[in-house]
């Protein structure tokens, strides 16, 4: 028998490899010669020149190739858990969590909410006791970089903002502002409750002053999407003028006060610095 005949026997038909330590022995009908190197056993392929041994590393390395698990980055986007079925082949899978695991071809049954949804993946075997009903495993997902991580978390703000339009409340894991002791202050939504005047979200918001977080729950009139370059520059031109208003002279309109203030601001004149 080659060594590679015999090596992918003992991983399809011996769930454990003998364990020197605790005094285990391979069976009488084992194939392949053993014999005890070191601390543990080994198995010598019956070739002519017994010059080809298999240890416990290699039977491992064949036991992993036969089952042939598949590497979650091939997993399709909408993936949650990979699994193996009865006859080895693997599959991807979404929809509920199932609590128990049986596979007919390509359904699986104990999917107690959600319809399964599934694609196959790679096609494996079942060696000797490989336990294929405790496969299922949630695919996780690329690692990234902290310079990757910040990326994202920048689009799914983006993301977020661009869902929510300032109508109702905003969906829980939304960064927005909040009006809160009497200014506007960024923050992040992170639940919704029923209080007796309605629905109401419950934020977290630091102070810009003191930098103290705190944690409040508003209804949904205090709340808008985080202003954009062009919107502030529109408050500070709203608030230059209401500042104009309230010193002008006697025989000056709000409308010319405006107009002027505008033009001077898009002209880049600004207020001198002492």
């Amino acid at each position: 028998m080659k060594r590679d005949e015999l090596l992918t026997k003992l991983a399809m038909e011996w769930p454990h490899w003998p364990d020197f330590n605790n005094g285990e022995v391979p069976a009488p009908d084992a194939p392949g010669a053993w014999s005890i190197y070191h601390s543990g056993w080994q198995c010598t392929a019956l070739l002519d020149d017994g010059s080809e041994v298999i240890d416990k590393s290699d039977w491992l390395a064949r036991r992993t190739e036969l089952i042939n698990e598949p590497d979650d980055s091939a997993a399709p986007p909408e993936a949650k858990y990979k699994i193996q079925g009865s006859t080895g082949q693997w599959y991807w899978a979404w929809g509920q969590k199932p609590e128990s695991i049986t596979v007919y071809s390509t359904r699986f049954s104990g999917w107690n909410v959600e319809p399964m949804c599934s694609e196959q993946a790679t096609k494996g075997q079942i060696p000797e006791g490989h336990k294929w009903h405790e496969t299922l495993k949630r695919v996780e997902r690329d690692v990234c970089t902290p310079e990757e991580d910040e990326e994202w978390a920048l689009k799914e703000r983006q993301l977020r903002e661009a869902e929510w339009n300032g109508e109702g409340l905003p969906p829980v894991g939304t960064v927005c502002e909040v009006d809160y002791c009497e200014a506007w202050h960024e923050c992040s939504v992170i639940a919704h409750f029923q209080q007796q005047a309605g629905m109401v979200a419950a934020f977290t918001v630091e102070l810009r002053d003191n930098k103290v977080k705190s944690l409040d729950a508003f209804g949904a009139e205090c709340f808008r999407p985080i202003r954009t370059q062009e919107q502030r520059a529109e408050d500070d031109l709203t608030t230059a003028i209401k500042r104009i208003h309230e010193t002008q002279p006697d025989g000056i309109s709000v409308s010319c006060d405006r107009w002027l203030a505008r033009t001077l601001i898009a002209m880049g004149y600004r207020k001198a610095q002492p």
